[in-house]
């Protein structure tokens, strides 16, 4: 019995040193961060894939496959892995923190956007590559929209995550741009528009080894020396707890 009333005491001390050393960021301190600009990068290079699948999936389909009906089931299909998929990388997040997985979404989707224009003109069975893909395809989508937000609120605290995750999604605006550029000099060229987006995603994956991860699991930690060397060079930002906190600091 005392052993057990020993461990509620020692998880309860833990509890409470998680919430008095817990760091927020305010927006204009997270824009004095590297990691904000890591992640602002990061959320670019997956907007201009994601922008240029959602745009030509289908038309690439076209190009070899001429069931209409079954197209449509596809694109049905996709949308079941597009919002299936955003529980599955949200579950895999809890678990592991967001670098992990966010990494293995990168190669992964990489590797499916350089192969996706070849699978699609081959002879046999292209219908059944072609669906599962696209599948694939949204599948590595549906992780980007969970683990940013997941990747903004674990560097810079809680408290503002929404304004923090907000300036982060601006990349959106910019990447739309460049979207829009690229489609209407490559409409048509499927393999070049793909290999573009599957480099792009290997940028993000190297970019991503350098963003600091304050909760994955250390034997999952292999980027330590990367993410060591940015963190001895950047420069130390004061914070100021908040109100709440120091306030029952004081009555504690």
């Amino acid at each position: 019995g005392s052993l057990q009333v020993v461990t509620h005491r020692e998880r309860f001390s833990l509890v409470q040193i998680s919430f008095f050393c817990e760091l927020n960021y305010p927006p204009l301190q997270a824009l004095r961060r590297h990691e904000f600009y890591l992640l602002w990068v990061i959320m670019l290079c997956n907007i201009i894939p994601i922008t240029l699948i959602t745009a030509s999936f289908k038309l690439v389909g076209q190009g070899h496959i001429s069931d209409d009906r079954f197209l449509s089931g596809v694109a049905t299909a996709s949308s079941i892995f597009n919002s299936g998929g955003r529980i599955i990388w949200g579950a895999v997040c809890d678990k592991v923190s967001f670098k992990v997985p966010l990494g293995v979404i990168l190669l992964s989707w990489a590797a499916i956007l350089f192969s996706f224009p070849y699978i699609v003109a081959v002879e046999v069975g292209a219908m059944a590559f072609y669906a599962i893909w696209v599948c694939l395809l949204f599948l590595c989508l549906s992780g980007v929209f969970v683990l940013m937000p997941a990747a903004t609120g674990r560097i810079f605290g809680p408290v503002y995550m929404a304004v923090n995750y907000g300036m982060v999604f601006s990349a959106f605006s910019v990447g739309s741009i460049i979207c829009a550029v690229v489609s209407e000099r490559l409409k048509g060229h499927w393999t070049l528009l793909y290999a573009l987006c599957g480099s792009i995603c290997l940028f993000a994956f190297f970019v991503l080894i350098w963003l600091d991860d304050p909760f994955i699991p250390k034997r999952a930690n292999l980027c330590s020396p990367c993410t060591g060397v940015l963190q001895r060079l950047q420069p130390k930002v004061p914070l100021k707890p908040p109100k709440r906190q120091e306030e029952t600091a004081e009555s504690v």
